[in-house]
């Protein structure tokens, strides 16, 4: 028990006591508190990984079973280069894997302290993922054939020929609904025959034959009679009626007739059909694809005038047949 003598005469006996308690309760747990401190500071703390301390540590725990002798699991480690990149990236996952994971060292063996794998988990993880970001890699796609549509497409676009050589091809395989997925297109000896068949269709085409003989091809329109007194195509005019409109592949450059059948004209229901009107035309063409019109001129237009009082001058359609050659 402290006397007031010896902590402070001018306090009294109750006030210094519980005084001088605390105040030697407090000198006392000083050192203590600095000690737990310090102890707490340094176990939590991670060590600090890099390359070099990296191989260390795998040389330690890995190597023993990993080495260029053993290559257990067909992976060495003894002569991996710390330094991640695109070469060893594919290994270093691995060892991520595992050693993240707990699996290895495996059972039995030294292994390292839990704040020192946590540390090596870290870094290699955030080294991978820099080296990912740094070098992208989004693989390998699959070799991709064209399917029916795309060919066609191909063909038209590098050629000018508007064919449609896809559909002498045989179906495309699908999946989930498509027939473009790499992975589902297949080649088989048939797909191939036909192939080679095709190109031979198309090369006849592309390159032309002057000595080739004349062919006659007719095109008729469609027997709709609701369609003879409105515009049939958006290829023809607009103040167009009846009529058709056809895409024409011409093999050579050449002089081509174009001839159009124009049905007779009756006076009645008793007169009897006159013969019918063709109109003709000689084209020079150059070779490739092209679109072929004939059309009328619509009839149920509303006369338009000029003028007034006696220079007034009526302006009726004309219902002369056309034709039209987009050339």
């Amino acid at each position: 028990m402290l006397s007031s003598k010896d902590s402070f005469p001018f306090c009294s006996r109750s006030f210094c006591f519980r005084y001088g308690s605390g105040l030697l309760l407090a000198v006392l747990s000083v050192p203590m508190l600095a000690g737990d401190t310090t102890s707490t500071s340094a176990s939590t703390v991670p060590p600090a990984i890099d390359p070099t301390s990296a191989h260390t540590l795998v040389t330690k725990y890995c190597v023993l079973c990993h080495s260029d002798k053993l290559h257990t699991a067909g992976i060495t480690l003894q002569s991996l280069d710390t330094n991640v990149s695109d070469s060893n990236a594919a290994t270093w996952e691995k060892v991520l894997r595992k050693f993240s994971t707990g699996q290895m060292p495996p059972p039995g063996l030294p292994r390292p302290k839990p704040e020192v794998q946590a540390a090596f988990t870290k870094w290699l993880t955030d080294t991978l993922d820099a080296s990912a970001v740094a070098h992208p890699n989004p693989g390998h796609p699959t070799i991709h054939r064209l399917n029916r549509a795309e060919y066609s497409n191909a063909i038209r676009d590098l050629l000018a020929l508007d064919i449609n050589a896809g559909a002498k091809l045989p179906a495309d395989d699908t999946g989930y609904g498509f027939d473009n997925i790499g992975d589902v297109l297949s080649m088989s000896p048939v797909l191939i025959e036909r192939y080679i068949s095709v190109a031979r269709l198309v090369s006849r085409e592309a390159v032309g034959d002057t000595a080739i003989k004349p062919e006659i091809n007719d095109f008729s329109p469609a027997k709709d009679f609701g369609s003879r007194s409105t515009r049939v195509s958006d290829d023809l005019p607009f103040d167009s009626m009846g009529g058709l409109s056809v895409s024409y592949h011409f093999p050579v450059n050449a002089e081509y007739v174009i001839k159009i059948k124009l049905p007779p004209v009756t006076q009645g229901f008793d007169a009897p059909s006159q013969t019918p009107r063709y109109l003709e035309e000689r084209i020079p063409v150059k070779a490739g694809l092209h679109r072929v019109g004939a059309t009328f001129l619509g009839e149920n237009l509303v006369p338009e005038s000029l003028g007034t009082g006696k220079n007034r001058v009526a302006l009726e359609p004309n219902a002369i047949s056309t034709a039209k050659l987009d050339l």
